[in-house]
This record gives structure tokens, sequence and C-alpha cells, in this order.
């Protein structure tokens, strides 16, 4: 939600509890925009779904769009994996291949075997330690600390031949088998 819509909320929701109270004591106003505020509510609720159906539709059509124009450069896609909220497709006919992330699929270049660099595992974490234990008699405390890994960016940077855009990142978040997939299907169009 835009922060206008949010402060609009809560000034709706701050007047019908407002409104509700005051109605037990038989104020007609209370009483009508008690009746009133839901009716506001559904209204904003409405214009954001409108907003966010629209939203989706004009992504869809931008992806739509963008296959369009990779198909008159010969591209028809034998391999696609979905990985992270991106798509990367993958021609073994004509030797080509793409990024698309789904939430910006005007961005996605298409590019040849032949362009790519290199490519590497890329990855920032942090260890984030977990406490377990308890407190006996005497205030002695007692327990273990479990350390696990969180990724904040894990994926495949892909460097490539295009001085404008010299790098694809396949981000692998949430699948860490995905970055060993990504990997091993470069190797196999590059021959490596």
């Amino acid at each position: 939600m835009y922060v206008a819509e949010v402060l609009l909320t809560a000034l709706l929701v701050f007047v019908y509890v407002f409104c509700f109270v005051l109605s037990f004591f038989g104020n007609f106003y209370a009483i009508a925009i008690t009746i009133i505020t839901p009716i506001v509510f559904g209204i904003i609720i409405g214009i954001q779904k409108l907003k966010e159906i629209k939203h989706l539709e004009k992504l869809a059509k931008e992806k739509e769009d963008k296959f369009a124009e990779f198909k008159a450069q010969g591209f028809s896609s034998t391999r696609q994996y979905k990985v992270s909220g991106q798509l990367f497709a993958i021609d073994q006919n004509s030797k080509k291949w793409f990024v698309m992330k789904y939430s910006d699929p005007k961005s996605a270049r298409l590019h040849n075997f032949e362009d790519i660099r290199s490519y590497e595992r890329k990855e920032n974490s942090q260890n984030q330690s977990i406490g377990i234990g308890s407190i006996f008699g005497g205030g002695i405390g007692l327990g273990t600390v479990a350390s696990q890994k969180i990724y904040t960016k894990l994926g495949v940077m892909v460097s490539i031949t295009d001085i404008n855009h010299p790098t694809e990142f396949i981000s692998c978040m949430g699948n860490e088998d995905g970055v060993d997939e990504v990997l091993s299907i470069l190797d196999t169009i590059t021959g490596k």
C-alpha cells in the first residue's frame, strides 16, 4: 500500500472505533459513520485490488511482448528453469539464452551461448546464532548456541561480452541446490 492509503486506513479505523463507541450513546452521526465506514473500507480495498490486477496484467503483457521479440530473433525455448522469481530459458537449437525477472520482464536481454565469458557462484551470507538453554537454581545458565547460515544473496553471476550489460545474475535464493543446477547447465552450454 502507498503511504497515503495506509494513513487513510488508520484514520478510518480510528473514526470507526470512535463512532462505534459513540453509537452506544445514541448519537445519530456516530451511528451513520459506523455504518458508512465499512463501505469506505470496501471501496479502498477494491481500488487496491484493481491496481494490483492492472499491475499483474501489465507484467503479463510485457512478458508476452518480450517473448514475441525473442521469437522474432529466432529464439524458441527448449529448456526453462524457474528459479527464485526468474525464468532462465535456453534454446539449444539457436544457441541463445536469457534470464527474465518476473517483476521486470522488459529488462530481459537475449544472449548467444558464445557471449558467456565466465560464471561463478555468488553468495552473501551471515551466521545467525540461536541460544537454547535454561536457567537452573542459583542463577546458573546452561545451554547451547546453534548457528544457522542465512543467505542475503545466492546465485550465479554470469559475465558476458555485452559492454552495456556485462553481467547477468541468476538468483537462487531459497534453493541452494539450484546454484549447482544452474552451474551444470552453464557448463553444458559452454562445453566445459
